[in-house]
């Protein structure tokens, strides 16, 4: 939610650099100033990123804890959600290929009498039960892939087993 509101603030730069009109300068300025907010955000967001994983650890929240732990480590950490990133587009295009029959039976079933006919009732069952995995497994992922993180900045492998475990 919070990146969906960075990628509107970066918008509406973009939009009022091209509502003043055709200057080039001020769009240039004000696309920049967009992107320079946006980056902003990432490098905010990375830095914060391990303060879930860090509370499960030491049992007490700490926000900023997570700011002095990932200090050094921005790129390492950008690295890791990136490929984990790309790892989810790949489990989310399994779930779309996985879940196509599925998802033209409920198209097919309704096409015919716009009604809830067991064919569309099969269909969005089927799909919900694949979407559901892989939204749990996405979910896992990204979880396990910041836990792993902070596993590995802390080098507290005991403290942290009890944790996670």
């Amino acid at each position: 939610l919070s990146t969906l509101f960075m990628v509107a603030v970066v918008g509406a730069f973009i939009g009022l650099g091209f509502a003043m009109g055709q200057h080039g300068r001020t769009v240039l300025t004000l696309v920049l100033l967009g992107l320079l907010v946006f980056c902003g955000w990432i490098f905010v967001l990375v830095r914060l990123s391990l303060c879930i994983p860090q509370t499960f650890s030491e049992r007490r929240i700490d926000l900023f804890g997570s700011w002095t732990l990932t200090r050094n480590q921005f790129w390492p950490l950008v690295g890791m959600y990136l490929l984990t990133w790309l790892i989810t587009v790949g489990i989310q295009i399994g779930v779309g290929i996985i879940s196509l029959p599925f998802r033209l039976m409920m198209g097919f079933g309704l096409q015919k009498t716009f009604e809830m006919t067991p064919t569309v009732i099969t269909g969005g069952v089927g799909y919900l039960l694949i979407s559901t995995i892989g939204g749990l497994v996405v979910t896992v992922l990204y979880a396990s892939a910041r836990a792993a993180a902070y596993r590995s900045l802390t080098g507290d492998r005991e403290n942290t087993a009890d944790a996670f475990n």
